[in-house]
């Protein structure tokens, strides 16, 4: 029997979707409540956080956090899907091959901050409770609406000629919830009035998780053929590591479980945190997660998110 709650930080590889990802991971584990938190494109690589048991119920609260991501794009082209995996609308290497290190660095800049950005056409965001992408495969044309993204580092790692001599780019990028990478190597080209599109990606952290502590699913699945894949799944509380903690009595914990808001001392709360949440234990566990609501010089422990059986 595994370890029946937690997360696997998984390396996804190239070629292969997110669900095919969880699929795999449902079988080595033999729990059927598995699920990923933050879709990454079938040909993008790196961190997936993989939710089971329990811990499926955490993937909102992945969502919240930053995300950071090393990603190439072509100068001179673009897509209908923003990368190189798309069909091409519009070819202008011209332009492209004529780009400076030093242009490309001045309009970066613009890309730093508080920034509104069109998604993708092809993307999993729903229009009337349909994805995006298959609108589009159906050549159906959806206006996307622009949202406000926050890019909190933005840095030119890598500029060269291709085999092919076309200006390529790699930047790497953390940034908040929403953002879409595609969508920046476009508006980058179009800003330098060539056009791009992004031809590799790799989701470097995410949360707490990084890149050089995952795993990859050859060596997962050796782990779990050899009864030692347990050692790569963690532990529900690590993703709240951020989090304000508190941890509650039996008679307290029986009057969350019935809805009820458990008063607190403000005393009893450990850590600070950003966030408003506050992770409850119980004998050492982590058994939900608590809408904080401050009134009378004492913390009432609302319910919200619960672990419970």
């Amino acid at each position: 029997m595994h370890k029946e709650n937690g997360f696997i930080n998984l390396n996804k590889p190239a070629g292969m979707t997110s669900f095919k990802c969880v699929s795999i991971i449902r079988r080595l584990t033999g729990i059927k409540k598995t699920g990923h938190a933050g879709t990454l494109d079938p040909e993008a690589t790196g961190v997936l956080p993989v939710c089971i048991g329990k811990a499926t119920k955490c993937s909102d609260y992945f969502l919240r956090m930053g995300k950071s991501y090393r990603a190439e794009f072509i100068l001179g082209v673009t897509t209908d899907t923003m990368d190189m995996w798309g069909e091409i609308v519009s070819e202008n290497y011209e332009v492209g091959d004529g780009i400076t290190k030093e242009q490309l660095s001045g309009v970066l800049g613009d890309f730093r901050g508080e920034i509104t950005q069109v998604p993708p056409a092809f993307s999993a965001i729903k229009k009337d409770g349909v994805p995006l992408y298959k609108l589009a495969r159906q050549g159906v044309s959806v206006e996307v609406e622009s949202r406000k993204v926050t890019i909190y580092e933005l840095v030119l790692t890598d500029f060269f000629k291709d085999d092919e001599g076309h200006n390529r780019a790699v930047i790497d990028v953390h940034c908040s919830k929403g953002t879409y990478i595609r969508s920046i190597c476009n508006d980058i080209g179009e800003k330098l009035g060539c056009g791009g599109a992004m031809s590799k990606l790799v989701r470097t952290s995410y949360g707490e998780l990084s890149l050089d502590n995952s795993v990859t699913l050859e060596k997962l699945e050796n782990a779990f053929s050899e009864g030692l894949g347990d050692g790569y799944i963690i532990s529900m509380d690590r993703i709240f590591k951020g989090y304000c903690s508190v941890e509650i009595t039996e008679k307290e914990k029986q009057d969350y479980i019935h809805g009820k808001q458990v008063k607190v001392s403000k005393e009893r709360i450990v850590g600070e945190s950003e966030y408003d949440d506050i992770c409850v234990y119980s004998q050492g566990e982590l058994f939900a997660i608590a809408e904080r609501v401050e009134l009378g010089g004492k913390v009432w422990l609302k319910p919200f998110r619960f672990f419970g059986d």
